[in-house]
């Protein structure tokens, strides 16, 4: 539903389980655009090492 002030669409109304995963999505669009920005610049590292790090840190 779109309200409208002075004839001119101000706000919209959607049912919350579509705004949630309109916002899920939303998330996940801005933190594989951060992660493309890091491939980018050079900012990796072998999977190996981070495992062995992620792994050390969590004593698994």
């Amino acid at each position: 539903m779109i309200v409208t002030v002075n004839g001119r669409a101000d706000s919209v109304i959607i049912d919350a389980k579509v705004y949630e995963k309109q916002m899920k999505a939303m998330n996940l669009a801005r933190l594989l655009s951060e992660a493309e920005a890091q491939v980018s610049n050079g900012q990796t590292r072998p999977a190996r090492d981070f495992l062995k790090k992620f792994k050390n840190a969590r004593k698994i």
